[in-house]
């Protein structure tokens, strides 16, 4: 028996359309905290490095 590793990230079940992205809450939350939705990853990084100004704004 042998593993092996793909080097590419398995597809998705499911993606959002652009509009449903636009549409959503997190995107307006994102828009209110006058950050940017994408990357992610930002977004994330902001929310946990910035916590009273995420909190002042939840």
């Amino acid at each position: 028996m042998s593993t092996r590793l793909l080097n590419q990230s398995p597809p998705y079940l499911w993606e959002p359309t652009e509009e449903q992205i636009q549409a959503s809450h997190i995107q307006a939350f994102a828009k209110f905290c006058g950050q940017s939705l994408f990357p992610y990853d930002r977004f994330h990084r902001w929310s946990i490095s910035h916590i009273g100004d995420f909190w002042s704004h939840v």
